[in-house]
């Protein structure tokens, strides 16, 4: 096998969901006040807050999951409306961050190097490793730089013992390349 990819076990993303909500409600109370004070349409007011009650009622209700980042491509399309522009992007930039920084990251492991990727990829070169490890689903890279990487896995297809021998074939090439 020429690569073997590991993922790392997700975690709890309900801080990302309770930003989501929080900034659900700062929308709906910029909304109500400039409905209030400014006399703009009720539109946004009413939307935001069906959005809201939906996205915090319908999965308790029925089970089903919601993606509450698009409450954010919601935003963006109102702020539109009113002809906010500046908002409107700022909007689309949280959902750019919310939708990337949910996606899942895996170690990509190969004969010339390590990637891993996410929101923020890297490359890691065997050369700068001292040791790569995977024991009882904790995956440890420890760099020459006493630096070190340590996750718990997900479900592995693999088996530790196969992964640890790749591994330390990848280090072993960079020993007899110098």
């Amino acid at each position: 096998m020429d690569q073997i990819k590991i993922g790392i076990k997700k975690t709890d993303n309900r801080s990302l969901g309770t930003v989501t909500i929080f900034t659900g409600i700062i929308h709906a109370i910029i909304f109500l006040a400039a409905f209030l004070y400014r006399g703009i349409s009720v539109a946004p007011v009413v939307i935001t807050a069906v959005a809201l009650l939906v996205i915090l009622g319908l999965p308790k209700a029925s089970g089903v999951k919601i993606r509450k980042d698009f409450l954010y491509i919601l935003f963006m399309l109102l702020w539109i409306y009113l002809d906010n522009y500046w908002m409107a992007m700022l909007n689309t930039l949280l959902f750019i961050f919310s939708y990337f920084s949910a996606q899942p990251i895996y170690f990509i492991f190969t004969k010339n190097n390590i990637n891993r990727t996410g929101f923020f990829s890297k490359t890691y070169e065997w050369s700068s490793l001292n040791n790569v490890i995977l024991k009882d689903s904790i995956l440890t890279l420890d760099f020459k730089n006493n630096r070190m990487i340590q996750v718990e896995t997900a479900q592995l297809d693999e088996k530790e013992e196969y992964f640890n021998n790749f591994a330390r074939e990848g280090l072993n090439n960079t020993l007899e390349v110098k």
